[in-house]
């Protein structure tokens, strides 16, 4: 029988949360926070999930995925031999108040995602849904990457409010994986113009996929249409919104 995984999307700035059934979105809802302050997001967060009736449901799977730009990828024996605190601290030198750190592992790929994390987070999480699974956005993303392989570069920007994550992945080698701040579109085709330039890779042979991620306020089918004009891309530009649903859906 499918099961009923309800999966989660959630940034500082927002919130997606899909029921799925064999593959089939049944529901799926978002709000967008109206402050970013954390004591209201909570409250805004538990007020939404008892309106659209998610605790009542008879789930069989509970994922959940967090974007933070304080994201570093280690090799796996480098993690194994230093900790969370020095890598964050070698990498960002601060950790910002009310935020923790953890971490996943891609042992397919002998890596270890560390990253920063609200302290309310995982409490408020466990609290409603105690079977919940918590990834981090960059590793989802970068494990649907390593499932299409391909000798052509394939790169995912998964876009928020005032940060967007660009990742690229060739022959099933991880080549770039970083986080921006940006304030329009401008900006954001600018870095990836800049990183791929870092790779020697020419644009016009990158297969991107555009994520709206929560909080997003580009216009999606605007930045696809810049950034074809800019760059003349041989394969058309992808534009999803349910990229980390489906992709949180296989780690349950």
């Amino acid at each position: 029988m499918a099961k009923n995984i309800l999966a989660i999307d959630l940034s500082t700035s927002g919130v997606r949360l899909s029921v799925s059934k064999g593959g089939i979105i049944t529901q799926d809802v978002q709000h967008h926070f109206s402050s970013a302050q954390d004591y209201k997001v909570k409250e805004q967060l538990k007020d939404f999930v008892h309106d659209n009736g998610f605790k009542q449901m008879d789930l069989d799977d509970v994922a959940l995925s967090w974007s933070h730009i304080q994201s570093t990828l280690v090799p796996m024996n480098v993690f194994n031999d230093s900790s969370k605190e020095a890598i964050h601290q070698l990498c960002y030198g601060y950790l910002p108040t009310g935020i923790d750190l953890d971490f996943n592992r891609l042992p397919q790929h002998s890596m270890v995602n560390v990253y920063g994390i609200s302290d309310w987070v995982k409490m408020f999480f466990v609290m409603n849904f105690p079977r919940v699974v918590m990834q981090h956005e960059g590793t989802l993303i970068l494990r649907q990457l390593f499932t299409q392989s391909s000798l052509k570069p394939k790169a995912v920007v998964s876009i928020h409010k005032q940060h967007f994550l660009f990742a690229l992945v060739q022959n099933n080698d991880l080549k770039y994986y970083n986080y921006f701040e940006f304030t329009n579109a401008e900006d954001l085709l600018y870095y990836i113009g800049f990183a791929l330039q870092q790779m020697h890779i020419q644009p016009t042979d990158v297969e991107l996929l555009l994520n709206e991620g929560q909080g997003c306020e580009l216009d999606l089918n605007q930045v696809k249409t810049y950034y074809t004009k800019l760059y003349q891309p041989k394969t058309d530009v992808q534009s999803v919104q349910h990229y980390l649903t489906k992709a949180l859906e296989l780690c349950v």
